[in-house]
């Protein structure tokens, strides 16, 4: 259900819904931001480690090529079933799966030694990490009403930016001050560095995160309310899923073939309508 009939519910208590609204945005969106920042800072990884990579791997500039775009790939083909399982499973158990699994994933990159490897594993990150933009999308809509989702998107968002602005300079000092510790290159420490938090982070959201608002028990009310408000049946909730999902499949495949400039930029709540 929505905030908008909790905090009808909560207005016994004496709580605004203004109050419940910002109850619930602290609970939730400080980790989704870190998660987004890590989703971005594997993004932002890849091309610093580039050099490197090319030099111990023995790529060419067109392998390089080939082997990153291979996430775009992996991701592009298994977003819409991971936002279809995502809501099967429900929202906390397939996003802690998503960033377990991707996490997993990036930090094997330290036992890539071929190029084959390096192409493997870059298709296998792009499908691990397929469907968490929107999949959390999604996820907001069961907690917000329209009113405050746009708002709530936007705060998602910002994590792109904060990706450039602390990503960058983390990576330069893992890639000038790592190399050689213990025996790994720069480059491995920089994968390492950003696969493990997404590891530990995984298990936050499955401790953190609820699948709605009629399981969060840290959410007193007086009573329950007795319809589900904007949040719809269940039928309307899988529709919502699978829009959302295909939307942002078919967007992010167009901007792939240069068709548009940046993917991440249309699920921003402007090109939503949010």
């Amino acid at each position: 259900m929505t905030i908008a009939t909790a905090a009808t519910a909560d207005l016994d208590t004496g709580l605004t819904e203004h109050q419940v609204i910002k109850k619930i945005a602290w609970r939730l969106m400080p980790l989704i931001i870190v998660c987004y920042f890590f989703a971005f800072f594997d993004r932002v990884n890849i091309s610093f480690a580039k050099a490197a990579l090319q030099t111990d791997l023995g790529l060419s500039n067109t392998a390089y090529g080939f082997g990153a775009s291979l996430f775009v790939v992996g991701y592009v083909l298994l977003e819409v079933p991971s936002n279809m399982l995502l809501y099967r499973f429900g929202a906390r158990r397939w996003i802690a799966r998503i960033m377990i699994s991707w996490g997993l994933a990036t930090a094997a990159m330290v036992f890539v030694h071929s190029e084959w490897q390096f192409y493997a594993l870059r298709f296998v990150i792009g499908a691990m990490e397929a469907g968490f933009a929107p999949g959390i999308l999604y996820y907001l809509t069961l907690w917000f009403p329209k009113s405050h989702r746009g708002r709530m998107t936007s705060v998602f968002f910002l994590a792109t930016a904060f990706s450039g602005i602390i990503g960058a300079p983390i990576s330069g000092l893992i890639l000038n001050y790592l190399n050689g510790l213990h025996g790994l290159a720069g480059w491995q420490w920089l994968f390492l560095a950003g696969g493990i938090p997404c590891v530990a982070l995984g298990f936050v959201v499955l401790l953190r995160f609820d699948d709605g608002i009629e399981q969060a028990e840290w959410f007193e009310r007086r009573r329950a309310p007795v319809d589900l408000g904007s949040a719809g049946s269940p039928e309307e909730r899988d529709r919502r899923a699978f829009g959302m999902a295909l939307a942002a499949h078919a967007r992010r495949a167009a901007a792939r073939i240069h068709l548009l400039p940046d993917p991440d930029r249309l699920l921003r709540p402007q090109f939503l309508g949010a």
